[in-house]
């Protein structure tokens, strides 16, 4: 008997091209963003850097519509978070029009796939009820990536759900545990850092960044979230720098 063939999935980063310079907005949630921190954190980056990436890292769609925890029917609709999200993807791609644009699914979209897997199983295969459709997010510009890490430069960037239980007191160290590996990743809604050094001395880093969505809802009224961003600058030689900003009161901006 032959051995029987493998099901198992290749699972291959998505590199960004060497230099360029990254701005990665994570943990939008629309409907529930606020609005003063997406502006600041773009004036923030074009006045500062030369943005030539921009990355949605996840959870920039909330779908508080599709949901599977308890949520007020009357707040369900779908449509206009639909219309919400496009009309963001629209000032975005007038904000950063030459810039490469990348769409990465956060553990949110995952409730469209869930959801068209499941209660609506008979539209799974039809071609508007795939996300990127329902977006339009090729109209936009913008490159859909569903579970690949995205490369910047040597730097591995994710939402953050990807790495199981890695909250903790300190997320960015959480997430060195889960990965021994430099990475920025968001889904935590919280700005932190965390370096150590291997046995050669080489250092390693770990960097959470914040949201950009309100910070009261509902379901975790009292919480330790805060508002950031990130820029990773790439070198021709895939080395970077990471800019991890934290926006505080009156929206000002500083690097974490």
């Amino acid at each position: 008997m032959n051995l029987p063939k493998s099901k198992a999935e290749s699972w291959e980063p998505i590199q960004l091209k060497s230099p360029c310079t990254v701005l990665s907005l994570s943990d939008i949630h629309i409907p529930f963003h606020d609005e003063q921190a997406i502006e600041v954190a773009v004036k923030h980056a074009k006045k500062n850097h030369k943005i030539t990436a921009l990355l949605l890292n996840g959870d920039t769609c909330d779908f508080y519509s599709l949901s599977r925890f308890e949520t007020q029917v009357k707040k369900r609709d779908l449509n206009q978070e639909l219309y919400a999200v496009r009309a963001l993807l629209v000032w975005l791609a007038k904000q950063f029009p030459k810039a490469r644009r990348v769409f990465k699914w956060g553990n949110h979209e995952e409730w469209w796939s869930r959801y068209m897997n499941g209660p609506a199983e008979r539209l799974a295969n039809c071609e508007f009820a795939q996300l990127g459709t329902a977006l339009d997010l090729k109209k936009h510009g913008f490159e859909e990536v569903r579970d690949n890490i995205i490369m910047a430069g040597e730097l591995p960037i994710l939402h953050g759900h990807e790495m199981k239980n890695s909250s903790g007191v300190n997320p960015a160290r959480s997430a060195f545990l889960k990965t021994n590996h430099s990475s920025l990743s968001g889904h935590l809604h919280r700005t932190s850092s965390h370096a150590e050094s291997d046995i050669f001395h080489n250092e390693v880093m770990t960097w959470t960044q914040g949201c950009l969505c309100g910070r009261r809802p509902e379901y975790a009224r009292i919480n330790k979230w805060n508002l950031g961003f990130a820029v990773v600058e790439v070198a021709k030689d895939k080395s970077y720098n990471v800019f991890n900003y934290r926006i505080g009161e009156k929206y000002a901006v500083r690097a974490a």
